[in-house]
């Protein structure tokens, strides 16, 4: 038995109770500076056309016949398809607490209970960039084509190998699936509004939001006792303390008071 760690504001846990829901991100508005090269190149058009550029330099031959622009559009109908959360193993990490009023615990193997999603491991590299997480992606073996697109979610500089942190990724249900053309064509066009890097501004995120929302609510009220342990930042303000302390006695969580 092995247990995970979320570090979160007071709100998302008031919202977490009351739901008996995970929210999962939708990864283009991930806003780790740190990590996603590839996933944020793979968004625009721009960007894709230099995802294919470079698989065709780097395996030529060895990826017909497919193509890199087929192997790169894969790759954005599979990122369109996924919404992630980051857990950790570590107990108490001060990167993660940053901003955080609490830190809360699961058990690793109920992930298996979840509808829908699978757990990851995270990989920390000295090179994070465009190219090596090409090389991750596309592998040759044996003169076969193998690709691993879930690696593109779950890499980061080993400058942060202390946060251990795992990977929650979920499929969105086929009912609701974005690789829909003419779904895709809107998203599209309201993403390549947002041509500064910066995140997308709320009136765009509202306009893009039925197309392609930004969050999936993963339930796990099915699973008795899902929450082993609620934990408070001992720098939280006593009202913090106070109302987390009564939203456990409520649902019947294990309040452990401050780290």
């Amino acid at each position: 038995m092995s247990r995970i760690y979320r570090y979160e504001k007071l709100e998302y846990l008031e919202n977490m109770l009351w739901t008996k829901t995970l929210t999962f991100i939708l990864p283009y508005f991930w806003d780790d500076a740190r990590e996603g090269f590839l996933f944020r190149a793979a968004f625009s058009d721009k960007g894709l056309l230099e995802v294919a550029r470079l698989i065709d330099q780097m395996f030529g031959p060895a990826i017909a016949p497919w193509g890199g622009r087929f192997l790169a559009e894969t790759l954005r109908i599979f990122m369109m398809n996924h919404y992630g959360q980051c857990w950790s193993r570590s107990r108490s990490s001060p990167s993660l607490w940053q901003g955080k009023d609490l830190r809360f615990e699961i058990d690793r193997d109920d992930v298996a209970r979840l509808p829908g999603v699978k757990d990851r491991d995270m990989l920390y590299a000295d090179d994070i960039g465009l190219v090596e997480s090409l090389r991750r992606l596309v592998q040759i073996e044996n003169g076969s084509l193998r690709t691993d697109y879930s690696c593109i979610f779950t890499v980061k500089h080993r400058d942060f190998a202390s946060e251990e942190e795992v990977r929650l990724l979920s499929e969105v249900p086929e009912n609701v699936n974005r690789s829909n053309g003419v779904h895709w064509l809107l998203a599209e066009i309201v993403l390549e509004r947002d041509r500064s890097g910066r995140l997308p501004t709320q009136e765009v995120l509202d306009t893009l939001d039925p197309i392609m929302p930004r969050f999936q609510r993963i339930p796990f009220g099915h699973i008795d006792g899902f929450i082993k342990s609620v934990i408070v930042h001992p720098g939280a303000p006593i009202q913090v303390v106070s109302h987390v302390k009564a939203l456990c006695e409520e649902h019947s969580l294990p309040y452990q008071g401050t780290v």
